[in-house]
């Protein structure tokens, strides 16, 4: 079975455990939300309904696709993989990410798609397809024939990424403070809180497990805002800010402690229904990781 088929069916059978019980309701919410739900492709989403159509478990309608009966263990696919494939996106991020942290890549270093590729285990073209992507932001330069720098970045790059994620999240927070009571991100919310407050007790020794927990609650309150175009700028900021916290490591620990908590002021103010409240922690949170940003250049 081919990765993509493999994932389609893993995924398939998630959705059909979440709608068994509940956990979706119908109609069904959009293939955007539905994508960040399970952290796969729009694409994936969208074959997955379109089998759910025709095997009857699902229906179009004028008002959206809703569930046309209860679904059952018969509608799973069998003999599926547990593992999920990895797309080249999140591989070559995981890897930047890991080759920052370990001192492997720091600004101003030269890398190949070559290198990258067989560390990764994907193909030259798809790093250099995911490489472009990131060089849009300025973080790479390449200097051809696949060779590439990790380049510097300035106060002024700070500024102008922090009012754009300023600018995002702002209308993002907004939108999910105006979902629907029943909105299963509202069940999330309350997950994430909890996920939180155990990881804060552990914090001392996991710290450099923060990025993972912080992409989660930003994508949960991001997936409010609907937007093909917001999730793709922002996954990018997500990185950067996260890259350039460990090209300057000598105070993660106190940085990511104090992010835990500012995520739990937030959280605690959006399931209150407090949007105002909510909204001041949030850029609370945002001017706290800019300040950290900046501090991280004056100390390169």
């Amino acid at each position: 079975m081919s990765r993509s088929k493999n994932l389609r069916k893993l995924i398939a059978n998630q959705i059909i455990d979440d709608l068994s019980q509940g956990n979706i309701e119908s109609p069904l919410p959009s293939q955007t939300i539905l994508a960040d739900l399970y952290s796969v492709s729009r694409t994936t989403i969208r074959n997955i309904i379109n089998d759910f159509i025709d095997k009857k478990l699902l229906i179009e309608t004028n008002d959206g696709i809703v569930l046309s009966r209860k679904p059952d263990s018969n509608d799973k696919y069998k003999k599926v993989k547990k593992t999920r494939i990895k797309q080249p996106k999140e591989l070559v991020e995981k890897y930047l990410n890991y080759a920052v942290n370990s001192k492997k890549i720091q600004p101003g270093d030269l890398f190949t798609e070559r290198e990258l590729a067989s560390e990764i285990g994907i193909s030259v073209k798809e790093v250099h397809e995911q490489l472009i992507i990131l060089s849009r932001f300025k973080i790479l330069k390449l200097q051809g024939h696949g060779l590439w720098e990790m380049t510097p970045i300035d106060v002024n790059y700070v500024n102008k990424l922090y009012d754009l994620r300023l600018l995002i999240e702002n209308h993002s927070i907004k939108s999910f403070m105006q979902l629907p009571k029943n909105d299963i991100r509202w069940t999330q919310a309350k997950y994430l809180l909890e996920q939180h407050k155990n990881f804060d007790k552990k914090i001392i020794n996991d710290y450099r497990e923060f990025s993972n927990i912080d992409r989660e609650f930003h994508k949960l309150i991001l997936s409010a805002s609907d937007n093909v175009f917001m999730d793709e700028y922002f996954e990018t900021i997500s990185m950067i800010f996260h890259l350039q916290y460990q090209w300057d490591d000598h105070d993660l620990r106190n940085r990511n402690q104090i992010a835990i908590s500012e995520h739990i002021s937030i959280l605690c103010k959006m399931l209150s229904g407090n949007y105002l409240e909510a909204k001041d922690e949030l850029e609370i949170h945002l001017k706290t990781a800019k300040k950290s940003f900046e501090n991280s250049l004056i100390e390169q």
